[in-house]
């Protein structure tokens, strides 16, 4: 049987297969392992020689002090600076020798499981081999292991990715950093590194920490970090699929074919190529195996990668392909010089150098090429790059004076300049096909140079650097080429891209559209992508065209979405309705003879603050609303319940700390005051009332035109019609404002619809939650009595409340009205104490004595035991009683129930039967913390003292609990770190001293002090999931602890109270 690719067939070579999901975990944790302790090794190799210093240490000798310049100019080309004083950065230079040294014993690995690891032209080794001849030592063969010496025969194989003189690997690492290396490396299964697919995954997971630092501190991403960011493996369903619709239905001679990744990364899509185009070449040319491979590499494919690493893998995985093909025998072809591959790095550039022939601008650009990648040549007219000017000796040193090591310098401008020339070759060029996975990265995540530009050349585009590509992708093909790519799926549809598809369905013809949706890629990298598949070509299309559309969308993971995919059957989208639409929108929007929603009705998206932890807050994190804090509006979680009616915003009336701040965009004011449906954006589209309130960017209120048409706006929008209906024009997590109103809209059936379910009108606002602020704080009417209850008895009131200018039901407002009855019960200092002390009830006790009353005041008799028995199965506590649960199960669920921001906080000593107390944290300033302390807890301890005396059976454990107790909570009084509060937007001078927290400032920031010294019922993660990790975003520079953290958003710092007492005093 011939096992070889046939024409047309995208397999992957006789007996490769994929890394099942269990292998890609053992590969990710030896790699992630393997680059910390090669970047530790290579730190360590060159501090010890002084690479880094501005002066050679006094040990080295003059071999060493010439081989420290050479590493030094060698970090210098790949971009480390050298500072004034001589010493020089050497962060860059860490990272390549870490990975190089570690991707010589890699490939080496991959050599010896494939039978390839080659001791002279004609005899392979095994590394067992390797092992043993390293070992005898009457060889003389100079390795310490069997791993060093495959590596150097590695080296001997592959001069273009490991040069014999190459600086990088001629530096040593210590021997405990080498050992543990090669023990990651040898832990590893051989199937890993016969699976055709494991190159990629290595280098995305030897680029995960460093992807993992990047998104951790959401900083704009320049060329340092770009290769980790966008760094994400092509599933082999998408390659095949964009390969056999894009070269799979070529007609031209393969001879003639040229194909280009200018993304090419690992090289994914190039060996996809190369398997699908030999046997084709094989068939139709008549050659043999190894002419054929000859062939493609030399005649078909051609690369590019702003990432020189990148740049090796594909050399190496084609070199593989290669060599691992089979002849007309069935044998692998085996190892042998290869034609010059058509590979190059456009992200390294000869740096501090003139480039004679193309002028200042042109030069200054190509030190951006890290950057700038396959972009670099973006607006240069043809003819501009004159031939030959990238020979040797066309460059020469900017500054000559700064240059110390002159012939290092030049040494490594030349390597640089053949590369870079190589690169601006192949982007000079135009191909029949271009494939490729370009990098996603938004508007708001480039760094200000790459924004620039991309805004400079690619105007339309600026909205996403993958979007960008595509445009360059169409540019580089030839008449009539093919484009095949990975995209994010919101140009087809977003408005923002509307000049954008219209430019580049004008200019190009869009063939095909395979929506694939969330969870298309295997990796966790790409949480939250919606790629799509696109096929273009570079012609115009005719008026009769058609592009053909395919959704898997809905199947949830890559293997459902690649059995969808290849059974799916295409439906059609004529040309003339997407050009119909204005702004060349790519969906099946037919409306009919309906308008659109958009005649009736204009949506509004709400405001964004940029730093929600400081402005926003929930509703119960304050005893009343009001003042500088004002009413806001979320996305609704349920259509079918009033929800999105929790949080409250600072908003000093608009003319404080967030108005200053520089960071807010304040959207929506034209709904202010308004009636209208309120929209999450978020997927499932949900849909509460909107009553004129402030909303945040995660949903938007539409407001009718005709406040008349708000019942059936009601009706429609709460329909999965409409759901259905907004998907069909934005399939994004978060879907455009405008996306929502671009939809048809039946007036007559909608208000039928809204006429049956509404016959009275739209009811007024009324909910039985307490995590609502038009809850009407009665227990009775609540969906958590025993929550509700526990709040009413130690102060809380809700804002319905209290305010009456919040609109609620006559229904609400009769609940309301019954609270007063409940009013005695309530504790006066918002300290409840869980045992009988100082006279008071046990809580337990005048809990359920409100409860009672809660019920008998509404209806005599109503109350029995069963109504108790009820209340505690649904709180998780049957059979037990009222007790157990305020002891054991309240406060979780209060914790869990109040979004982790509880207002009532559960003060106990440890012992089921010691000190326990419930505390209203809007009461609990510093003289109630005392109060707590001395007198709460003091009675306690005295009566345990007395129970000692007594010889009452463990009255000393209770009091031995009962005293660290005291010495816990005072140390929360006293405010000495870590027991501090710390508040990230507040100067040194204004932050709390000792147990002075500021209600302003959230539970968040109050509770520290008390779950750091662990007094609360529930002090850690998950019962009680509070943690003070650094926030998202950024601050300016004019903000308290900028000269700190550099703008990072860090909560979790603490500060002595010496250093706050003199800040103070030094303001004062």
């Amino acid at each position: 049987m011939d096992n070889r690719s046939q024409p047309g067939d995208l397999g992957r070579s006789a007996g490769l297969h994929s890394l099942s999901a269990e292998q890609r975990s053992q590969l990710e944790s030896a790699l992630r392992s393997a680059r910390e302790i090669a970047e530790s090794g290579s730190s360590a190799a060159l501090a010890h020689i002084g690479v880094g210093d501005a002066q050679p240490p006094a040990h080295l000798t003059e071999e060493q002090r010439t081989f420290r310049r050479g590493l030094r100019a060698h970090g210098r080309s790949i971009g480390d600076r050298r500072q004034h004083n001589g010493a020089q950065e050497i962060t860059r230079l860490v990272r390549e020798v870490a990975y190089e040294h570690w991707h010589r014993m890699l490939f080496a690995r991959y050599l010896a499981e494939r039978g390839l690891l080659m001791w002279d032209a004609s005899a392979a080794v095994t590394l067992a081999e390797c092992h043993e001849m390293a070992s005898d030592k009457t060889l003389q063969l100079g390795f310490n292991s069997g791993w060093a010496l495959a590596g150097r025969l590695a080296s001997r194989m592959l001069p273009q990715l490991f040069p014999s003189d190459s600086s990088v690997l001629a530096l040593a690492l210590a021997p405990e950093h080498q050992v543990g290396l090669e023990r990651i490396l040898a832990s590893l299964p051989p199937q890993i590194f016969r699976a055709q697919d494991s190159l990629g995954w290595a280098y995305q997971y030897w680029q995960a920490k460093r992807k993992e630092e990047v998104n951790a501190l959401q900083a704009k991403v320049g060329a340092d970090e770009l290769p980790a960011v966008t760094q994400l493996f092509t599933e082999d369903y998408m390659v095949e699929f964009l390969l056999r619709n894009t070269v799979g239905r070529h007609e031209k001679p393969p001879a003639e074919l040229r194909l280009l990744d200018p993304c090419c990364g690992s090289g994914h899509f190039l060996v996809a190529s190369f398997y699908f185009l030999v046997p084709l070449r094989q068939e139709l040319e008549g050659l043999t195996s190894r002419d054929a491979v000859d062939a493609v590499l030399r005649d078909n494919l051609f690369g590019l990668e702003v990432d020189p690493r990148c740049v090796e893998i594909a050399a190496f995985a084609l070199a593989l392909a290669a060599w691992t093909y089979p002849d007309e025998g069935e044998h692998p072809l085996g190892y042998r010089p290869l034609p010059s591959l058509n590979l190059a790095c456009c992200g390294r550039a000869p740096v501090e150098a003139e480039i004679p022939g193309v002028g200042a601008e042109l030069t200054a650009r190509f030190q951006q090429a890290a950057l700038l990648g396959s972009l670099i040549l973006s607006g240069v007219a043809e003819g501009v790059l004159q031939p030959g000017f990238a020979q040797p000796g066309a460059y020469r040193a900017v500054n000559e004076e700064t240059v110390n090591e002159p012939d290092e310098d030049d040494a490594e401008r030349l390597v640089a300049a053949k590369g870079f020339a190589d690169a601006l070759r192949l982007l000079s060029q135009r191909y029949d096909f271009v494939l490729t996975n370009p990098p996603f990265l938004g508007r708001g995540r480039m760094c200000d140079e790459l924004r620039a530009f991309v805004e400079s050349h690619y105007y339309e585009a600026r909205h996403d650097l993958g979007a960008a590509f595509l445009e360059q992708c169409l540019r580089l093909t030839k008449p009539d080429g093919m484009v095949g790519s990975v995209i994010q799926q919101s140009w087809l549809f977003a408005a923002s891209y509307g000049a954008y598809r219209t430019k580049l369905l004008e200019e190009g013809r869009l063939h095909l559209v395979a929506n694939l949706g969330e969870g298309a890629f295997r990796s966790t990298d790409a949480a939250g992508a919606f790629p799509s598949l696109v096929i273009l070509s570079n012609a115009k299309a005719p008026d009769d065209a058609a592009v053909r559309l395919l959704d898997v969308a809905s199947h949830r993971t890559a293997d459902e979405k690649m059995a969808a995919l290849a059974a799916a059957t295409a439906t059609l989208l004529p040309y003339a309705e997407v050009r119909a639409t204005g702004d060349y929108l790519i969906a099946r929007t037919s409306l009919g003879n309906l308008p659109r929603l958009s005649q009736f009705a204009s949506p509004y998206v709400g405001l964004q603050t940029s730093d929600y932890p400081r402005y926003c807050r929930f509703f119960w994190e304050l005893p009343a609303i009001g003042g500088d804090w004002e009413l806001m509006q979320e996305a609704p979680e349920d259509s079918e319940r009033l929800t999105g009616f929790s949080s409250i915003f600072y908003w000093q009336g608009g003319t404080g700390d967030l108005m200053n701040s520089g960071l807010a965009y304040i959207r929506g004011q034209a709904a202010w005051g308004k009636a209208g449906v309120m929209v999450s954006r978020m997927r499932q589209l949900k849909t509460s009332r909107y009553v004129g309130n402030f909303f945040n960017q995660t949903c938007a209120a539409i407001i009718p035109n005709d406040q008349a048409l708000l019942p059936a706006l009601m009706a429609y929008c709460a329909s999965d019609e409409y759901n259905t209906a907004v998907r069909e024009v934005d399939r994004r997590i978060c879907v455009a404002n405008t996306a929502l109103t671009r939809v048809p809209f039946d007036l007559e059936r909608w208000s039928a619809e809204a006429a049956e379910k509404f016959p009275d009108g739209l009811p007024a606002l009324y909910s039985d939650e307490p995590t609502q602020w038009v809850f009407h704080g009665h227990p009775r009417a609540s969906a958590n009595p025993l929550q509700v209850a526990v709040m009413r008895l130690l102060g809380y009131r809700w804002p319905a409340e209290t305010n009456h200018g919040i609109e609620v039901s006559d229904t609400a407002r009769a609940w309301i009205g019954r609270c007063e009855a409940l009013d005695p019960h309530g504790d006066e200092d918002g300290i409840v104490c869980l045992p009988p002390i100082r006279g008071e009830r046990a809580g337990h006790e005048r809990l359920l004595g409100l409860l009672i009353d809660a019920w008998e005041t509404v209806e005599s008799g109503s109350w029995k035991t069963s109504v108790l028995d009820s209340l505690l199965t649904a709180a998780d506590c049957q059979g037990k009683g009222i007790e157990v649960w305020l002891r054991d199960k309240f406060f979780e669920q209060h914790a869990r129930l109040f979004q982790y921001r509880p207002p009532i906080w559960h003060v106990w000593d440890g012992l089921k039967d010691g000190f326990s107390a419930l505390v209203n944290c809007h009461q609990l300033d510093n003289k109630n913390l005392e109060r707590l302390i001395h007198t709460y807890l003091g009675d306690w301890i005295r009566t345990k003292e007395q129970g000692v005396q007594d010889r009452i059976d463990g009255a000393q454990l209770r009091l031995s609990a009962a005293r660290n107790l005291k010495v816990r909570l005072e140390w929360v009084l006293n405010g000495e770190t870590p027991y501090d509060i710390f508040v990230r937007w507040k100067p040194l001078a204004r932050q709390p001293i000792g147990w002075s927290p500021d209600l302003n400032d959230g539970v968040r920031v109050n509770i520290r002090p008390f779950m750091q010294a662990e007094v609360l019922r529930h002090n850690k993660r998950p019962k009680l999931n509070i943690s003070w990790d650094r926030d998202r975003g950024n601050d300016p520079e004019n903000t308290p602890w900028y000269p700190v953290f550099g703008g990072e958003r860090v909560n979790d710092h603490h500060l002595t109270r010496a250093e706050k007492t003199a800040a103070k005093e030094v303001g004062a």
